[in-house]
């Protein structure tokens, strides 16, 4: 009896839902940047080469960094042309975006659009950055 006493406890501890992270929940490190020269040579004088995305926070040394109200909601499955009209024109997207599986989308802070990203598979993913850059994600 006290067994089945301790799997009901245990379970009752576990999360509603809880499940395995996505495979982009993780942290990246930046890889080929494309874009125009100036912002190119910019970013790579900052010497920033990673992104973390976790379920307890964002960490962006590039723009927004938060923890308490950070939102993957609006990362889904979209090809390259739905990810082009959801960002919008800033960017030359990739035609690897059309990788069946692909997901993309914006990490929220609080209300704020702050990172547009998009993954293809683990190991291979984008960051869209100011001033049309698009960095590899490894």
């Amino acid at each position: 009896m006290s067994c089945l006493l301790l799997a009901l406890a245990l379970l009752a501890a576990t999360p509603a839902g809880a499940a395995e992270d996505p495979f982009w929940m993780r942290d990246w490190t930046f890889g080929a940047v494309s874009g125009p020269p100036g912002p190119r040579a910019l970013l790579a004088r900052t010497g920033v080469r990673h992104l973390a995305l976790r379920r307890e926070g964002l960490t962006d040394p590039l723009g927004e960094s938060c923890a308490a109200e950070v939102g993957y909601d609006d990362i889904r499955p979209r090809d390259r042309g739905a990810i082009a009209r959801h960002f919008g024109p800033h960017w030359r997207f990739p035609a690897v975006l059309d990788t069946p599986g692909t997901v993309a989308g914006w990490v929220r802070c609080g209300d704020v659009n702050a990172v547009a990203v998009a993954f293809m598979r683990p190991g291979l993913g984008y960051r869209f950055f100011e001033d049309g850059l698009v960095i590899a994600l490894r």
